[in-house]
């Protein structure tokens, strides 16, 4: 009986809460936008992104969860968002946040985004939990603990080029 208690268990991923919402947005007429390329995201297209990748720390909480264009998300991988990557998705990653999560009907969904945030992320008080900069930074010491203590390998976005204009000759190689 003992024994089975100390049974490793695999954690589980779950995105079903994010996927959810992002339709519930999407059924509201809100467009949804990929965190780290900000471009719009179609409705069969998207992924649920673990902003910090689960293979380096498996956790499902809601902040950590993100709307990626599944193209970013497979060139992402495992990797952590160098910080400049990071920087430029902030205002997108905090605008997430609020529409999912602090401005959801359901009350008890702000309250996990902010619980879950204080619980996991390094520094964040209970009485600062409300204030998405104190959350971003927060997940920004997380990115640097990370790196740091796992060397964890770093992705950094780099949007695709844009194609030529066609001028009726031929394209350069």
């Amino acid at each position: 009986m003992m024994e089975h208690a100390l049974d490793w268990r695999e954690p589980q991923r779950d995105v079903r809460l994010a996927r959810e919402r992002i339709e519930a947005l999407r059924e509201a007429g809100e467009p949804i936008y990929c965190v780290w390329s900000g471009r719009l995201l179609r409705q069969a297209a998207f992924e649920v992104d673990h902003c910090i990748p689960w293979a380096a720390w498996p956790c499902d909480d809601l902040w950590n969860l993100v709307p990626a264009n599944p193209q970013v998300n497979g060139n992402k991988g495992a990797k952590l968002p160098d910080a400049a990557t990071l920087q430029d998705a902030e205002d997108r990653l905090k605008s997430w946040w609020e529409r999912a999560w602090q401005c959801a009907q359901h009350p008890t969904l702000a309250e996990r985004f902010r619980r879950e945030a204080t619980a996991t992320l390094p520094g964040l008080r209970d009485a600062q939990s409300d204030d998405l900069d104190n959350i971003f930074s927060a997940l920004n010491l997380r990115r640097i603990r990370l790196k740091q203590d796992q060397q964890i390998p770093e992705w950094c976005y780099r949007p695709p080029p844009k194609p030529a204009a066609s001028g009726g000759g031929r394209r350069p190689d």
